[in-house]
């Protein structure tokens, strides 16, 4: 075995024991802490500090009373609280008491209060400080957001999910408006490397690193965001630590109904809908294209909280408190745009393409015979079909039943247009439950109790499907069930006034079901039975192949069921303990934690086949169309994988620290720590996943394949080199049985040579944070904060569960360039295989981020926050092609096939891809590199009020740059020394520039008006946000009908770029069919390895967005009940925002370099509304909301 590997053997032993030790005390579970710390310093009005005085720290909302004395310095602290609304009362013999109230502590804050003033008098009299007031940071340097309840629960949020609240922060980029996902980017980090706690307990999903289940705003007490430089107590993810926590019952039963409805018909149709109305009308008055999508939302909810009643224990309503949420949502939520394919006309559907249109919207009926070996082209028809003389009609001889089967799944055309002739804009339909309940038990004066629950029943069905399962058009209903639950528990306890414990366990869970819900997308149903498969044991409930079309006939009618039906459970154990000592000036904390996780899902291979059907003119058989290929049975690809695996996948995290915050002076603050990771990379259990580790592939024990050769009579077939046994062409570039290992050099974890992690466990890292706060005036009004830290992720699970496909106990053949009469089980020999690979080292991705920046106090109390913020991101993901074509080899002469005629397009007689590849017998090889880097440096400045006072204010703007050679975790990169050259570049969440506003306005009341006239003046709320970002990067492509890589840079995987003769244009304009230049653009030449021009040197428009909210009041017998009603309106202005632009060039040739997907002919007429240049796509337009609710 490795002896790196198994010298790290002790360290795992070492850290299971102490993890065992730590479960028999409480049940797993993960967490980050939400609780806070409250300190100041008393003096007198001379500035002297006043030691021994008491201090009682007060939550009205649960009558609770916490109190410490303090110290020869005159400082105190309140160590482990709950996010609450704090009173502090300080008392002295000698001296007035002194009382503040409405002191906020976020989660995980560390409020300093500053100087609290005793002025000389009788303890009974008291001086109260009753309004808010907001102190800088004084204590920390981290970097962090935060948003309470509030604010929370009169601001528009887009959606209802807390995560839309990151908008709101700086440094934040990409976040979507609806918060449903976290991937969102922060100070440069890439999406999927945030960490998410609800009460302090996970809510991940370990597989992408998103989110698991969902908590609704009225359900949320406070948002907490920390970003940059925070302490050593937190850990598992290096970007942001996302903290949500749930509303708590009080002393007074407290509680809301509500209501939140949607309905198209107060929202706007988008730009888009109105052009494609505009032009669909002219032709068809009866047209139903265009037409507002469905977009229905009904949110019905209520909560309740308050003390529980249990007669003479919480008689004071002061021990045991309970909080209640349950919501009903019932969501029909369409995509922004409709969804344009092209479909086969009916002529198609019987084989006859003398009508089709290509991609461009021009006649082509050019459809290839192969087997006359003639030209089929516009100039030299010879070649093409021309059953009954009509060019493009297919011989009924040669059609293919099964073939024209599978065209005739797809509805008729609706629409036309170039590239497109089918537009389905189909909302996806959402019943989803959410029930949260939380108790709090103060247990005694040491020791306070939560427990929380909350479940989401999630039953969704569109025909459009979800991410990996997605359908471009109405085929079925894709159901997608997914039930989570979460539970939560912590304790904290006073062991001794110096000494706290703190303990916090849980537990979530997520189960995914996607399958055909109609239970008629099937192949008997289909007509599609007698399509032959490779392996008819690897289908599952008869679901048919996913067939693509593309190419010349347009954009692809996607429907993916190619692994359905999809499971998955997921389940995190968590456990953390922290203990925290207060001695001095110093306030010290040592913890551990560790998250178990289990992750049962079943393999994203091809199980029930995918058949791609799209024109290239290396394919022998090709037809040159697409659907022309399916109907004569011809394929560019087809793979099936042998069984619908299901993977077991397993790790634990371990982490331990040792953090100090130390008051080195009155002005000076040190806080800094050390992190200890141990990430056990992800496994499969059932050990089904296997690596391709290219020092184990052995050329002698490499498979053969058939290559090309001619028989005694001149014909092209396919012949084993070393037997010369002879077969169908068909069958060139497949595998010789028996010729060799097809698990050549891949090893499963049972074998020492990988281990059963797959890669080396990189055992122990260690994580140094830092920070220094200096008041530069003594007064507390003016405090420089530097920070920086080390920062470990445990990245996404995908990773490991994409190993799955590989043999030897997958097998996932990919049948290239061959007819579908020509596959069959009896005779199927298996092709090259495409893998995934991981790169040994199994590098953990590590942060490197600092800040340097100063806090500020102004009038109105408001904050002044202006901070350099940078990273440095080192061992980040990347993918490299193993396995690739090597630049120029299709132009070499011994690669050429000798069996074709010299081809007058270079590159197009050479060999099949997978006879130039290194490594024979298999396909392309994707592995996982932990080696790329990225660098993020942002000038941060915010203003910010805290609601206090009727009004809620925060104005921020980022100017930053995010570079990086590769965006995400599977992103390619080249595969030569020239990637730096190429691909260093602004990442593709690279935002320039983020201007945010948001507030919350009460406007001011009229107290003197009479009952009539001040229940219509009075009580009126003006909330909104308003967002400018810099739009996303892109770069230019380019298209040549059938001209592809290997024409061009003589390798099929390895492409190459535009050339540019003029500046870099800006990507964006005001004229939506002239978003970029064209005639600064020429084709790469011949011998091209891609080095062109850069990427992501342009960007889209940018969003320029104003959400607005009214509200008005009722009160109900007194203020403390009260009939709200409000409106939303996001975008309200219904501000046209262009997204996405069509920046594919398409040539007529080489040499002919006019384009021929513009959007206007030659006449000026608007044929190509989506043609070169154009706006494809926009941001949402208008959307009303209408909200009811009752508070009491």
């Amino acid at each position: 075995m490795d002896t790196a590997r198994g010298s790290r053997g002790y360290e795992r032993a070492a850290i299971l024991a102490v993890m065992a030790g730590w479960l028999t005390l409480a049940a797993d579970a993960r967490a980050q802490s939400t609780r806070g710390s409250i300190a100041g310093t008393v003096r007198d009005e001379q500035g002297a500090v006043i030691p021994g005085a008491t201090i009682a720290l007060v939550s009205p909302r649960r009558n609770d009373t916490q109190t410490t004395i303090t110290n020869a310095e005159g400082d105190f602290e309140f160590l482990n609280l709950l996010p609450d609304t704090y009173t502090i009362k300080v008392t002295m013999d000698g001296f007035k008491t002194a009382e503040r109230q409405t002191v906020v502590l976020n989660a995980n804050d560390r409020l300093a209060v500053g100087d609290l003033t005793l002025e000389l008098g009788a303890v009974t009299d008291t001086v109260t400080v009753s309004s808010r007031v907001v102190e800088v940071q004084s204590r920390s340097a981290e970097r962090s957001f935060a948003v309470d309840s509030t604010a929370i629960s009169n601001l528009a949020v887009n959606g209802r999910s807390p995560l839309a609240l990151t908008r709101l922060a700086p440094g934040i980029a990409n976040a979507p408006a609806d918060g449903s996902n976290l991937f969102f980017n922060v100070n440069g980090s890439r999406g999927g490397v945030h960490n998410l706690t609800v009460d302090g307990v996970s809510n991940m999903d370990t597989g992408s690193n998103g989110v698991s289940g969902n908590i609704n705003l009225d359900a949320v007490e406070e948002f907490k965001l920390l970003t940059n430089s925070y302490q050593a107590e937190y850990g598992r993810s290096s970007g942001a630590q996302v903290s949500v926590v749930t509303k708590s019952g009080g002393r007074d039963y407290r509680g809301s109904a509500y209501w939140y409805r949607r309905h198209e018909g107060m929202n706007a149709n988008s730009w888009i809908n109105n052009r494609n109305r505009g032009r669909a009308i002219a032709t068809d008055p009866d047209s139903r294209v265009g037409l507002k999508a469905i977009n229905r939302q009904d949110d019905l909810g209520y909560t309740i909280g308050g003390p529980v009643p249990l007669g003479g224990y919480n008689k004071d309503r002061n021990r045991l408190f309970f909080f209640f949420a349950q919501e009903h949502q019932q969501r029909f939520t369409p995509p922004v745009d409709p969804r344009l394919v092209r479909v086969p006309t009916e002529l198609e559907r019987r084989g006859d393409f003398s009508q089709s249109l290509d991609n461009t919207g021009t006649l082509f009926p050019y459809i290839r015979d192969y087997t006359t070996g003639l030209p089929c082209n516009a100039s030299n028809t010879s070649g093409c079909f021309q059953d009954g003389g009509v060019l493009g009609r297919i011989p009924q001889n040669r059609l293919y039943p099964q073939g024209l089967g599978i065209l005739n799944i797809y509805p008729s055309p609706n629409d036309s247009g170039a590239g497109y002739n089918f537009s389905s804009q189909l909302a996806a339909d959402l019943d989803r439950r959410e029930d949260i309940v939380r108790v709090d038990w103060q247990a005694s004066n040491a020791w306070r109790v939560y427990g929380r629950y909350f479940n989401n029943t999630n039953n969704g069905g569109s025909g459009l499907g979800p991410y990996g399962f997605a359908s471009d058009l109405p085929l079925t209903t894709i159901s997608d069930i997914r039930p989570v639950y979460n539970y939560a528990l912590s304790a904290t306890g006073v062991l001794t006034p110096s000494l706290f414990l703190e303990i916090t366990g849980g537990t979530v869970r997520n189960d995914i079901f996607i399958h055909d819900a109609d239970g008629t997308w099937n192949r008997t149903d289909l007509g599609l039975s007698n399509l032959p498969l490779l392996y008819p044991g690897g289908v599952r409930d008869d679901y048919p192949p996913q067939f693509i079309f593309g190419g010349r006939s347009g954009t692809n009618p996607r429907m993916t069921p190619q692994s359905w039906p999809f499971r998955n459970f997921n389940q995190n154990y968590d456990f953390v303990v922290n203990l925290t000592k207060a001695w001095g000036r110093h306030t010290s904390k040592v913890g551990f934690y560790t998250q178990h996780s289990l992750k049962d899902q079943s393999g994203g291979g091809p199980n029930n086949g995918t058949i791609q059907f799209n024109d290239n003119p290396s394919n022998p058989f090709d037809t040159g169309f697409s659907f022309a290929n399916a109907a004569t049975g011809v394929f560019d690809f087809y793979e099936q994988a042998n069984i619908w695996p299901v993977g077991e996948y397993r790790y634990w995290n371990a982490e331990w620290y040792v953090q100090d915050n130390w008051k080195v002076s009155d002005r000076i603050t040190v806080d800094y720590g050390l992190r200890f990771y141990w990430i056990q990379p992800q496994y499969d259990q059932a050990f089904l996943t296997s690596n391709f580790v290219p020092t184990l592939f052995s050329q002698s024990q490499a498979v053969r394949l058939y290559q090309p050769g001619l028989d005694t009579r001149g014909t092209r077939v396919a012949i084993d080199p070393a037997t010369s046994q002879t077969l169908n062409a068909a069958f060139i570039g497949r595998i010789v049985p028996d010729s060799g290992d097809i698990a050549n050099g891949l090893r499963t974890g049972m074998s020492d040579d990988v281990g059963k992690y797959l890669i080396q466990d990189r055992g122990i890292h260690y994580a140094p944070r830092a920070g220094v706060t200096y008041d530069l005036t003594g007064r507390q009004d003016i405090i420089l904060r530097v920070g920086g830290g080390v920062f470990y992720d445990r990245y996404q699970g995908n990773l490991a569960f994409g190993q799955i496909i590989n043999p030897p106990n997958i097998i996932t053949p990919r049948i290239t360039w061959s007819r579908l009469p020509d596959v069959a089980p009896s005779n199927a020999l298996l092709a090259p295989i495409t893998l995934n690979a991981l790169n040994d080292a199994g590098e953990v991705p590590t942060t490197y981020n600092y800040n340097i920046g100063v806090q500020k106090k102004l009038p109105l109390n408001m904050i002044l926050d202006v901070a350099y913020v940078g990273s440095i991101q080192n061992h980040l993901i990347r993918r490299i092609n193993l396995n690739a074509v090597p630049y120029g080899a299709t132009f070499e002469p011994q690669n050429q096939d000798p069996t074709l005629s010299p081809s007058p397009t270079p590159g197009g007689s050479a060999l099949p891809d997978d006879f130039l590849r290194p490594y024979r017998g298999f396909g392309n090889i994707g592995q996982s590199m932990f080696d790329a880097n990225a660098n993020y440096h942002g000038l941060q400045l915010q203003v910010d009020r805290r609601f206090s006072d009727g009004l809620f204010l925060n104005v921020n703007y980022t100017w930053s740059k995010a570079l990086s050679r590769q965006d995400d975790d599977f992103s390619f990169s080249r595969i030569d020394e020239f990637d730096k050259q190429s691909n260093y570049a602004p990442a593709t969440f690279d935002r320039r520039h983020i201007f945010n506003v948001n507030w919350v306005y009460e406007l001011p009341r009229k107290e003197s008006a009479g009952a009539l006239l001040g229940g219509i003046i009075n009580n009126w709320q003006l909330s909104g946000g308003y967002r400018w970002e810099t739009g996303a990067p892109y770069t230019y492509g380019w298209t040549v009908a059938g001209v592809g890589n290997r024409n061009v840079t003589g390798s099929g995987s390895e492409g190459s770029r535009v050339v540019i003769t003029g500046a870099y244009p800006s990507g964006h304009s005001g004229d939506p069919y002239g978003m970029i230049p064209y005639d600064i653009l020429r084709p790469p030449a011949v011998g091209s390895i891609g080095l062109e021009s850069s990427r992501n040197y342009m960007t889209r428009a940018a969003i320029n967005n104003l959400d607005l909210s009214l509200q008005k009041a009722f009160p109900v017998f007194g203020e403390s009940r009260a009939l709200k009603i409000r409106v939303d309106a996001f975008n309200a202005l219904n501000h046209t925002q262009f997204n996405d632009v069509n920046a594919a060039i398409q040539w007529q040739s080489m040499t002919n370099l006019t384009p021929v997907n513009l959007p206007y002919n030659a006449a000026g007429v608007l044929t190509n509304p989506s043609g070169f240049g154009a706006v494809t796509s926009v941001r949402p337009a208008r959307v009303m909301q209408l909200l009811v609710r009752f508070d009491f």
